[in-house]
């Protein structure tokens, strides 16, 4: 009688082999996915870092807009647009930011702004969420569709002053790159329709960083050019907020 050799100790034998392999791949897939959450952990504040810096940047972008945007007003009236439009009264009525739709490719709003009612009237309340795009601040993910960062100093003696007819390069007799035009002003947005805007002593004051956790604001000088404002340094702006020279 022929023996039949059994194969069960070659089937063990395998199978132990193939429990070592999977033992060993998880071994190495832990090693992996700990090595890559590691990394993750080191790469994300300069991810971070990178993504606040691109929205920075987007907002200097803006701000340059709207900068274009006034010079371009400039251009065609020999001054800039008054910080507001007032009533026979004095109060203000309707914001330098309706006055440059036509210079940021919003014409179609400015058509249907009525001048002959106050920002806050039946027919203009309901523009206030057509927010031209030259007023988003991207670096706030909770701003309201209807409100801006971006805001002129305004006061007397400043680019947008209401006690002056009216202010042209020619009154700023500082140098062009060393005045104020305009801020990113965070702590305070306002509706873009709105004729509010921000004081030199709001400003110094460190408003524009109110509620954030930003350490630099972007401001526009009157050549269009711009400057980190920054977080503890604002007093040194103090010289910079009126159009005299030397102040």
């Amino acid at each position: 009688m022929i023996a039949i050799r059994s194969s069960s100790p070659r089937r063990r034998g395998n199978s132990n082999l193939t429990v070592t392999t999977v033992i060993t791949f998880a071994a190495w897939l832990a090693v992996i996915l700990t090595c890559s959450g590691l990394l993750f952990g080191w790469l994300l504040p300069a991810v971070n870092e990178a993504r606040n810096e691109a929205r920075y940047l987007t907002s200097v972008g803006r701000l340059k807009q709207l900068g274009l945007a006034l010079h371009n007003y400039h251009d065609v009236y020999g001054c800039f647009p008054p910080p507001y439009v007032a009533d026979e009264q004095g109060r203000p009525m309707h914001s330098w930011r309706v006055l440059i739709l036509p210079y940021i490719e919003a014409q179609d709003v400015y058509d249907r702004y009525d001048f002959d009612e106050p920002w806050d009237g039946p027919n203009n309340i309901l523009l206030i969420h057509e927010r031209p795009i030259s007023f988003e601040n991207a670096r706030l993910s909770y701003e309201d569709d209807s409100t801006t960062t971006y805001q002129a100093i305004t006061g007397p003696g400043t680019c947008f002053d209401p006690t002056a007819p009216s202010v042209s390069l020619g009154d700023i007799k500082d140098k062009h790159a060393d005045t104020l035009l305009l801020v990113e002003s965070c702590g305070k947005p306002i509706i873009w329709t709105e004729p509010d805007d921000i004081s030199p002593a709001e400003f110094l004051a460190g408003e524009g960083f109110e509620e954030t956790s930003f350490t630099k604001l972007p401001v526009l000088m009157a050549d269009t050019s711009y400057l980190p404002a920054e977080k503890g340094k604002l007093k040194a702006w103090r010289r910079c907020m009126t159009r005299a020279a030397g102040d």
